[in-house]
């Protein structure tokens, strides 16, 4: 059973990065490529974004957070909103948006998530 709970995890976290790629930030849908080279590409920057969009949420110390009646508890904005958010005010051009790569790639060396498979 903690092999399949493990497995759905996982997946649920495919998922939820299709649906934020698709309708919920970058739009993917909308684009209406043809060649299979600027589908790569395009799917390899946007993921590239919702990558370091993620970092910058989790960087932040504090999140805000939303109480419903039940007192269950949740977070006001998805991490995935918050650090869209927050990579947009850093990446305002393109040559901004490759400083900002290059800073996050010298910092980022020996993290653990990097060498994720």
């Amino acid at each position: 059973k903690a092999k399949i709970a493990e497995a759905y995890r996982l997946r649920w976290r495919i998922e939820l990065c299709f649906k934020q790629l698709k309708s919920q930030g970058f739009n993917l849908e909308d684009l209406n490529f043809k060649k299979d080279s600027k589908i790569l590409l395009v799917v390899s920057l946007v993921v590239m974004a919702y990558v370091l969009s993620l970092q910058a949420a989790f960087a932040e110390p504090a999140h805000k957070e939303k109480t419903y009646r039940s007192g269950k508890q949740s977070l006001a904005v998805s991490l995935f909103r918050q650090g869209l958010s927050m990579l947009r005010k850093q990446v305002e051009s393109l040559k901004r948006f490759m400083d900002y790569i290059e800073e996050r790639m010298q910092t980022l060396k020996a993290a653990k998530w990097l060498y994720v498979q």
